[in-house]
């Protein structure tokens, strides 16, 4: 017989054991209590996902708000947290989901849905896609909801723009169409095209950082610079190799050529080095004369503004044109050397100079020994001669092979590479002159004066522009402009160091280049040699 304290204590320990089972147990009007807190312990501290629909009653109205939470585990993800950390390193995607016009006018009671997901991953099996399941709903007439989105690929649109992705549901069993409209973020552009120059370094020699803004993060480029004395039509070269014509006016040059009053005066149009971008991704680099006489008439009325280490306008303009020729030996893959008569022996020791004072090619690493330094290759680039307003007597196969043996003879000592890069040999425009009659393959090609004032009364070449090519004794000049374009952006593109550029990475090894060479103890060494 119990006592009543032990039954007391009986009743106590009853109660006791079935708080404990109530606290351990399952509760049966709350079934999926076990599940959420299961996927909460399985999933760790992660954040839930939390989907916010409008009620609706009985009669279709609107009663406000109801929340439907649902653990990270009720995400179908395809991949895992990598740091194992359980925290959610990607920003919340925000969804807002409209059911479609006729979707709504035919079930009426069909709600927008905001939908906010703590963390989205892509399913193996279909890229762009994830789901999204509810396993608990807040009423007992609320059914639970299954989303499956597959994201579209992302046009590049106009900013602002809404993508709007195709997404199919399971309400309640029966499945539905809706949309999810995603703001699209737009694609990095692209640089816009080039129609006129800028500068690379200016008048007073100092880089300009400008062109950065022009440049890709690509490799498959191309950079061309010219050399050439004042006049010699260097900036009329260059502006056919971006595609304008021969017979268009001065004005629609993108590299502008002289004016009528600059030639009266004796003066020079460029100053500095002009930067230009064509669409072929070709970079072009015009630079001012070398060794010009009216650049040492400015630099004697400004003697003032000469750096210290410099003794005399004189030697200064030739440090400057040596600075320029050295430093588009080692950024271009091929230098254009323009000249309008053969040949200029003071332009030829020119160059070899500036090859001379050409800094080396940087070594592949920071620390290097004395073994590596040897082993390291300079490098080198094509060198291209153009012989500009050339007549009809120039183009006769005795000259060109005349040529070709001259600048053979004056090179044959020079690293540059002035052989296999650009010939009239190359193209066959021309009846009789091939590799085989030119067996020295040297790059020269010719080039006739251009008249961009045919019906000009006053030019007093008109009459022989208007013969056919058979009279004057060479191919058209837009035959011979487009060939000349062709071969030039057709140059070997050697690595201009031990690694491989892109157009951006070239434009920081430019610009270390330029204020290395301004540096240069082997300038200043040969400054101190000419005073």
């Amino acid at each position: 017989m119990a006592t009543p304290g032990s039954g007391a204590g009986g009743g106590g320990s009853a109660r006791g054991g079935r708080r404990r089972r109530r606290r351990g147990g399952r509760d049966p009007k709350h079934p999926t209590d076990d599940i959420e807190g299961d996927s909460v312990s399985s999933t760790g501290s992660k954040t839930p996902v939390i989907l916010a629909k409008h009620g609706i009653d009985k009669h279709g109205k609107e009663t406000g708000s109801q929340d439907f939470s649902m653990t990270p585990g009720a995400i179908a993800t395809g991949s895992q947290d990598p740091s194992g950390s359980g925290m959610d390193q990607t920003p919340t995607p925000h969804f807002k989901i409209k059911t479609r016009q006729g979707e709504r006018g035919r079930q009426g009671s069909q709600p927008d849905i905001a939908v906010t997901v703590s963390k989205t991953s892509v399913m193996p099996s279909k890229p762009g896609a994830f789901t999204i399941a509810t396993t608990k709903a807040s009423t007992p007439s609320t059914p639970s909801m299954t989303i499956e989105a597959h994201a579209s690929p992302m046009s590049s649109g106009t900013p602002g723009q809404q993508s709007v992705h195709q997404v199919m549901t399971r309400h309640a069993g029966t499945p539905q169409v809706l949309g999810i409209e995603v703001p699209v973020h737009n694609r990095l552009a692209l640089p816009p095209e080039m129609t006129q120059t800028i500068k690379l370094v200016d008048e007073a020699f100092h880089w300009c950082d400008n062109a950065m803004e022009t440049l890709q993060d690509q490799s498959d480029f191309l950079v061309i610079g010219v050399l050439g004395l004042q006049g010699s039509g260097k900036s009329t070269v260059m502006s056919l190799l971006t595609g304008t014509q021969a017979n268009q006016p001065h004005s629609s040059y993108i590299f502008k050529p002289q004016s009528a009053d600059i030639q009266e005066q004796a003066g020079h149009q460029t100053r500095g080095i002009d930067f230009f971008v064509t669409p072929e991704r070709i970079i072009l680099l015009d630079t001012q004369p070398v060794l010009s006489a009216s650049m040492l008439d400015y630099l004697m009325g400004h003697e003032k503004t000469l750096p210290p280490e410099m003794t005399s306008a004189e030697n200064y303009a030739e440090i400057q044109s040596l600075q320029l020729a050295a430093f588009l030996f080692t950024v271009c893959h091929a230098v254009i050397v323009v000249q309008d008569w053969f040949v200029d022996i003071n332009l030829i020791e020119f160059l070899k100079r500036a090859e001379m004072l050409k800094p080396p090619t940087p070594s592949p690493g920071p620390k290097h020994d004395e073994s590596s330094v040897e082993e390291t290759e300079d490098y080198f680039p094509n060198i291209v001669f153009v012989q500009n307003r050339a007549n009809h007597q120039d183009f006769e196969l005795q000259s060109m092979q005349a040529m070709q043996q001259t600048l053979d003879k004056l090179f044959k000592d020079s690293k540059l590479n002035y052989k296999g890069c650009a010939s009239l040999s190359h193209c066959g425009i021309m009846a009789g002159i091939n590799r085989k009659l030119l067996p020295l393959d040297v790059n020269l090609f010719l080039l006739p004066t251009f008249n961009s004032h045919i019906n000009s009364k006053e030019d007093p070449s008109t009459l022989m522009s208007l013969l056919p090519s058979c009279y004057q004794g060479y191919p058209s000049t837009d035959l011979l402009v487009k060939s000349f374009r062709n071969q030039m952006y057709g140059a070997t593109r050697t690595q201009l160091t031990h690694a491989t550029l892109t157009e951006k990475n070239w434009f920081h090894y430019a610009a270390r280049t330029w204020e290395a060479i301004k540096k240069s103890s082997l300038m200043s060494e040969f400054n101190r040699l000419l005073s």
